[in-house]
């Protein structure tokens, strides 16, 4: 397989998967609510990454939208340890 084609499948999975947590942003509430749209939010960019990727952008893929992921995860990791400090006060 190419990595066009891996990154090809790759999103489309990735964007089934993402069903999950917009399936509890709608359900929850709270900080947990808070937590499910981050986590949602980071997965859309990294199906915008693959699709980038596939659409022949690498470097833009590379350079932008992958750190993009990155901030994305770590606001989703802070808002899991503002979410689990809360829950154990």
């Amino acid at each position: 397989m190419s990595e066009l084609e891996i990154n090809f499948i790759d999103a489309i999975l990735i964007f089934v998967a993402a069903v999950i947590p917009l399936y509890l942003t709608f359900r929850l509430e709270g900080y947990l609510r808070l937590l499910s749209i981050a986590l949602f939010a980071f997965v859309i960019i990294h199906v915008l990454y693959h699709t980038v990727a596939v659409i022949g952008y690498d470097d833009t893929a590379d350079n932008i939208v992958q750190p993009l992921s990155v901030v994305a995860f770590i606001i989703f990791g802070l808002l899991y340890l503002k979410t689990k400090r809360s829950i154990v006060k």
